[in-house]
């Protein structure tokens, strides 16, 4: 194995660095272009819309959901003051709201305008989903 190090460092100190084919360099490109793509759309997702498209329709109280809709800009002081309160009745602590999913997901139910949803909803659905509704309430409070 020593040796074959030997001759790879002999190999490049005398050619150079081997140089990227044609091909290669598509490669990278496309990879690079479809990075970028990935990146802008879920930027305009965190930052844009207050849609999360679900992606599995998720069944909840007799209807299918297939996306949900907030409007967290509808909240008040009063909403902050009762979701702390229920968490506190129910013995849970948020110390840090932005970073309490229990306080996030009941802002969530709040700020839902499209569909009425309870808390229950948020345990069916993926772990994607989930995750992209607490982020869409982190954001709103850090931003």
């Amino acid at each position: 194995m020593a040796e074959n190090m030997k001759e790879f460092k002999n190999k490049t100190a005398e050619t150079g660095p081997e140089e990227q084919t044609e091909e290669e360099a598509k490669d990278a490109e496309l990879t690079e272009e479809a990075a970028e793509k990935l990146a802008e759309k879920l930027a305009d997702e965190m930052l844009n819309g207050d849609t999360v498209k679900l992606r599995r329709p998720t069944l909840y109280n007799g209807e299918e959901l297939t996306e949900l809709v907030f409007d967290f800009d509808r909240l008040t002081g009063r909403d902050a003051m009762n979701i702390s309160r229920e968490l506190t009745r129910k013995g849970i602590s948020a110390v840090s709201p932005a970073l309490s999913d229990d306080y996030l997901m009941r802002m969530a139910v709040k700020a839902c305008v499209n569909v009425k949803i309870g808390i229950d909803l948020f345990p069916d659905l993926t772990l994607a989903d989930y995750n992209r509704v607490l982020l869409k309430a982190r954001n709103f409070l850090l931003m």
